[in-house]
């Protein structure tokens, strides 16, 4: 989308003025009433006009002949002009405002048909027998009611037909000396009647006008709504959002900047591959119905790409906190899917910019989405489906018969190449397919609501671990690393249950070091804070994960309750011969001794890396450079045999 070519005011539509809803809902219903009418009228009127003729033929032979062919030629213009009318009144009904000499004109046509017909009796009166003129009574009166009932405009014109038609027929009656004293009373009571009929028809005739301009309007917005909404989430689609931007340009008021933040479910693919489409549209779903319940109609919310969603707030006092507390609400909720608990996590990725910039706004926070579902940790690719639906359906087997275990790997002093702690990562020796690396069943325990489980039993080992070193005399790196979830961390109930467990254990707060991804501690809550510096105060201590390529700047560690940083591999691997990661490294690891934070570099596997970070007064570093991952076993003999690297 171009700027300025789709984003663009909408054209000003003519607006009629109309002093309230009721005046402007009476003013529709009497346009399609009139417009519905016009057709059956004019269709009416023709269709008598061979009856008139009937009549003409009959009347032939008792009547002279040229006053008959007077009346005849008089009705048949006066037909004409009718349809004329109705021709002209279709025309002006179409435009707004009033139509011009509309009842005027009706009229005029109305009492002409009346008295016309009210002549016919007039001639046989005059020139007929007493046979023929109860003849053409009864035919007046017959087809001038017809007429008058399906010309349903206003009462106004159901009279101007009526009253000079029984009028000419009073006079007739008594010219043709008929009972007319007689026959008085039951025409007025007739008209009475008639009228009545007319009411009720008019009525009905309205309601179904509206009934049908009701039903225009539904069909309208439902076509709308499909247009513009996603068929599956109910929220708005591409083309719902760039309406929705539309009418934000015509709001003058409005300033013309908003906030985009885009959104992405991880993993997604995997949920459907695993529990099937019907399961994840369901989650789909339940996810959307959360952001339209704690939005708030603040935003616009869209569906993109499959399990994308795009948020948008054009308001002044535009808040990013705000909608990515509401991200973090739907990560920290677990969806009931069928008799099925997931968990998400949703990749996030934002700007802020001028209105007509959109696309290119779209375009960039799109990339920046991507780029952080590159997954460079394993070489290998993932397995096929059936063996990711084995992994599922094996999974809780495999943590209860303590298949999954922690392996650690050593942290290394940089100067000295001691070892100084480990990082416990988790691997799954499967039965079958061998051993397992986290990043191909972690998204199963994190969707299938077993993180809590998971991470309880690679405490369990590491405390074992940490028994180990301390009985083989290895108390200086008896210190681990255990990876945690922000999720947890917020939970009110994990410093309990994980103090129980350490000294359940005989293993003191201050041997674990609770790691958490740059990314989540960035989405700190109050409940978060509070248990981080709770369990700081028992002696816990508090590393950032992966940090350098979340979306925070350098200054945000000033807000991280931490006394680690870990630098990413991914910009590890570039030293020294990328100049942007070595200006981030230094720029890191300056920032992080200023603080009086220990550092650690993730991913070293070359000594030229090693140099560099020694250079610039890194504390520690870990990588294949000194080991990579091993069971408890190997890492314990590892521990003893381990004397450093010089090259």
């Amino acid at each position: 989308m171009e700027p300025g070519k789709n984003l663009k005011p909408e054209q000003p539509q003519t607006v009629v003025a109309i002093d309230s809803a009721a005046d402007l809902q009476r003013d529709t219903v009497r346009r399609e009433m009139r417009g519905q009418l016009n057709e059956l009228a004019t269709l009416g009127q023709w269709l008598i006009y061979p009856l008139l003729l009937l009549v003409f033929v009959a009347l032939i032979n008792e009547i002279a002949l040229q006053p008959l062919i007077l009346w005849l030629l008089s009705t048949f213009l006066v037909c004409l002009l009718s349809q004329l009318n109705s021709k002209l009144d279709r025309k002006l009904n179409e435009r707004p405002g009033p139509i011009p000499y509309f009842w005027f004109r009706n009229t005029v046509l109305a009492a002409a048909f009346g008295l016309l017909w009210g002549c016919l009796p007039l001639i046989v009166a005059r020139w007929g027998n007493r046979d023929t003129l109860w003849l053409t009574l009864l035919v007046g009166i017959g087809l001038t009611s017809a007429l008058a009932l399906i010309q349903l405009s206003s009462r106004r014109i159901f009279y101007s037909t009526m009253v000079p038609l029984m009028a000419l027929l009073m006079i007739a009656a008594w010219q043709g000396n008929l009972p007319w004293e007689k026959l008085f009373p039951v025409m007025l009571l007739y008209v009475l009647v008639l009228s009545t009929l007319h009411s009720v028809l008019r009525q009905q005739q309205q309601d179904r006008a509206l009934s049908f301009l009701i039903s225009k309007a539904q069909t309208a917005e439902l076509s709308f709504s499909l247009q513009h909404h996603d068929s599956l989430t109910g929220l708005f689609n591409r083309a719902g959002l760039e309406h929705w931007l539309n009418m934000q340009l015509n709001q003058a008021t409005l300033p013309n900047k908003i906030l985009l933040v885009m959104s992405a479910i991880k993993d997604f693919a995997d949920i459907t591959a695993l529990y099937g489409s019907d399961t994840s549209d369901k989650l789909l779903r339940a996810v959307a119905n959360r952001f339209i319940h704690d939005g708030k109609g603040r935003f616009a919310i869209a569906r993109f790409s499959g399990e994308g969603f795009v948020m948008i707030d054009a308001r002044p006092q535009r808040e990013l906190s705000t909608m990515l507390k509401l991200l973090t609400d739907a990560e920290n909720q677990s969806f009931l899917v069928g008799d099925r608990v997931i968990n998400i996590v949703l990749q996030k990725a934002w700007a802020e910019g001028q209105l007509h910039d959109f696309e290119d706004m779209l375009e960039g926070t799109s990339a920046k989405l991507h780029s952080h579902d590159k997954n460079l940790d394993d070489p290998v690719s993932l397995p096929m489906v059936g063996q990711r639906r084995e992994l599922l359906s094996t999974f809780n087997h495999g943590l209860r018969n303590h298949e999954i275990q922690p392996w650690f790997q050593p942290i290394v002093d940089c100067e000295t190449q001691v070892i100084t702690g480990w990082e416990a990562l988790v691997r799954w020796s499967h039965p079958t397919l061998g051993l397992i690396t986290p990043n191909h069943f972690l998204d199963i325990a994190r969707i299938s609501n077993q993180i809590v489980p998971l991470t309880q039993e690679m405490l369990r080992g590491t405390i074992e671990f940490i028994q180990e070193l301390q009985n083989i005399g290895q108390h200086d790196c008896a210190v681990v690393n255990v990876n945690f979830t922000a999720t947890m961390l917020a939970d009110k109930n994990t410093p309990t249950w994980l103090i129980g467990m350490l000294n359940e254990g005989g293993i003191h707060p201050s041997q674990i070091v609770l790691e958490v991804s740059e990314e989540e501690a960035l989405e700190l809550s109050d409940q978060f804070r509070n248990n981080i510096l709770r369990m700081q105060d028992l002696g816990l201590r508090i590393a950032i994960d992966d940090f350098g390529t979340g979306y925070s700047n350098l200054s945000h560690l000033l807000d991280l309750p931490a006394s680690t940083v870990k630098l990413d591999k991914r910009f590890i691997v570039k030293l020294p011969h990328d100049n942007d990661s070595n200006a981030l490294a230094r720029a890191i690891l300056t920032l992080a001794s200023g603080l009086s934070m220990k550092t650690v570099a993730e991913g070293v596997e070359r000594y030229e890396q090693l140099q560099f970070l020694q250079a610039n007064g890194c504390n520690c570093y870990q990588g294949f450079y000194a080991s990579g991952a091993l069971p408890k076993l190997a890492a314990l003999d590892f521990a003893q045999r381990w004397r450093g690297k010089t090259g």
